[in-house]
């Protein structure tokens, strides 16, 4: 069951999903949510470690948000 849990919405959001992803040098793609009326949830396990992370809009744009996790 998930502990934690990152949500947003955002007026205007034309696309479909938002990626999460690391941000440790590999941008490795861990999630993706579905954009449902400009909002987006990703539900966290409890075992995600601590970090940088980016919440990826778009990649044709580079379209990107980063995060804090602690």
């Amino acid at each position: 069951q998930p502990s934690f849990k990152i949500e947003g919405c955002l007026t205007n959001l034309p696309f479909q999903k938002v990626l999460l992803s690391t941000l440790d040098g590999h941008a490795t793609v861990i999630d993706t949510a579905i954009v449902k009326n400009g909002c987006f949830e990703f539900n966290l396990s409890s075992e995600m470690l601590p970090g940088m992370y980016s919440l990826i809009l778009d990649k044709k744009t580079n379209a990107f948000i980063h995060i804090v996790y602690n």
